[in-house]
């Protein structure tokens, strides 16, 4: 199951308020008229500094962030329908976990590639477990002992839900657009207007999803393997020139 929050940060708090938006909408086109609709215009903006807009920061914050657990399965069903394994990391990982040994010596370690080396560090300290439950394991030592490299992977899952959040709200908004076409005829075009732009948002930010979901769990296992590596080489730079240690 995928997690929503490490923590309230900087990047979990844009997320959230970015992601809301969206939704807000839907309820601003759900209970605004088609005529004060149409008459919407730029001599509103004023309002933009008044107190009703602080609110609606707060609304959209809370709303992106609720909507996580629902929008992990929608982002699931829609790798599905369009073929995107957005797991095949964790997958190579667990398949290698069958071929390795529980203890290998020196010599026969620094011989293998780079993708058993990873396989047999990250079994040996968590055991063959699926990858979901081993992603608790290791992302509190990296929090522990990768300082930066923990942001940037916090950064990535904040983007990533924030993005498959996104997704969901604009084919939302799409979906209600195409539904209040046939019920306010005389601003059809807004509407026809609003579900050409959000259909093609909706998708790209589905896809931007799937790759921050790659991003961030690359940054997890190769960040997790170069601060383990020095258990089993010792001083990693003495090993740079070995003809043995294989890229």
């Amino acid at each position: 199951m995928d997690y929503f929050k490490y923590a309230f940060s900087p990047y979990q708090l844009f997320s959230s308020l970015i992601s809301g938006v969206p939704i807000l909408f839907c309820l601003f086109l759900l209970f605004t008229p088609a005529a004060e609709l149409q008459a919407y215009n730029l001599g509103k903006v004023k309002d933009l500094f008044s107190i009703s807009t602080l609110l609606l920061f707060i609304a959209s914050t809370i709303v992106g962030g609720s909507i996580s657990g629902l929008t992990f399965g929608y982002f699931k069903i829609l790798c599905k329908i369009f073929r995107k394994d957005y797991k095949f990391l964790e997958k190579k990982l667990l398949q290698n976990f069958d071929t390795i040994d529980v203890l290998v010596g020196k010599e026969e370690f620094l011989n293998m590639n780079y993708d058993d080396r990873l396989s047999y560090i990250v079994k040996q300290h968590i055991g063959p477990t699926p990858y979901p439950a081993a992603n608790f394991r290791l992302l509190p030592y990296i929090r522990q002992f990768g300082g930066p490299l923990m942001n940037q992977i916090e950064s990535y899952v904040a983007f990533h839900i924030m993005y498959r959040n996104l997704s969901f709200g604009f084919l939302l908004v799409a979906f209600i657009s195409i539904g209040l076409l046939f019920y306010w005829k005389s601003a059809g075009y807004i509407y026809i207007s609003i579900a050409i732009i959000a259909l093609p948002l909706s998708m790209l930010s589905f896809l931007r999803s799937v790759v921050l979901r790659q991003w961030w769990v690359r940054e997890g296992l190769n960040g997790f393997f170069s601060l383990k590596i020095k258990d089993y080489l010792g001083d990693l730079p003495r090993f740079r020139n070995d003809p043995n240690l294989k890229q």
